[in-house]
């Protein structure tokens, strides 16, 4: 019986919407971090994965829709998923991603979690559809959330 954790990719639309108590927002993102935090999965991060969610909350508070002195609370509440970040990649992870990114039409950071998911062979989360379609045409399981 194998009893290791399985692994996903969480991309910051996911990791954010852990947070933000939304209507739209499913039991399945609950679910997904709860896993996460008990270590039923092991949450796989991108090096850039910090600073495209900090990115995210800035933009948030630009909108007016949180306050700045919420930001630190919000990141220290997204390290609970307790996610494994990748190492930084090396010249042929980022020369695979580019490609990748430039095959499937994505931004060099969309493609970096999907890259990741298929380096190590995970499971994707993503709320971004032309990311999910990407990694489903390259054989990447994507969880349905």
């Amino acid at each position: 019986m194998n009893t290791e954790a399985p692994t996903v990719v969480i991309d910051a639309s996911v990791s954010l919407a852990w947070l933000l108590d939304e209507p739209d927002n499913s039991v399945a993102f609950k679910g997904l971090f709860l896993q996460a935090f008990r270590r039923q999965c092991v949450a796989l991060v991108p090096a850039l994965w910090h600073w495209e969610c900090a990115n995210v909350l800035l933009g948030m508070v630009k909108q007016q829709a949180i306050s700045l002195p919420q930001v630190p609370g919000y990141l220290e509440l997204m390290r609970y998923a307790n996610p494994q970040e990748d190492a930084m990649p090396s010249a042929q992870v980022q020369h695979a991603t580019i490609e990748l990114a430039h095959i499937a039409g994505l931004s060099y950071y969309d493609a970096s979690y999907v890259e990741l998911a298929l380096r190590r062979k995970a499971s994707l989360a993503t709320l971004d559809g032309k990311m999910k379609t990407a990694a489903q045409h390259l054989g990447v399981a994507c969880l349905d959330i």
